[in-house]
């Protein structure tokens, strides 16, 4: 189903937060969120996980299913 297709890419963003310095130390999501990857924040996981919940808007996936490419893209940015 459409409403679950994001959950993986969620799920990893949120791995990825808990993760980084700035909510290790005490930092709120709101704050941690928006840094950058060179700073150790999650901002491609961020964007692909944006980019998956505007898919599940899109009418053209109505019927095809929304598939997070953004994270497969991401996936393979991260193993070069």
């Amino acid at each position: 189903p459409m409403a679950n297709s994001c959950g993986a890419v969620r799920d990893e963003l949120l791995a990825c937060l808990v993760e980084t310095e700035c909510m290790k130390r005490g930092g709120s999501l709101e704050e941690c969120i928006n840094v950058s990857d060179e700073d150790g924040g999650c901002a491609t996981k961020r964007v692909a996980y944006m980019r998956c919940k505007r898919g599940q808007l899109d009418m053209r996936n109505r019927f095809k299913g929304n598939v997070p490419g953004a994270l497969r893209a991401v996936e393979k940015r991260e193993q070069e």
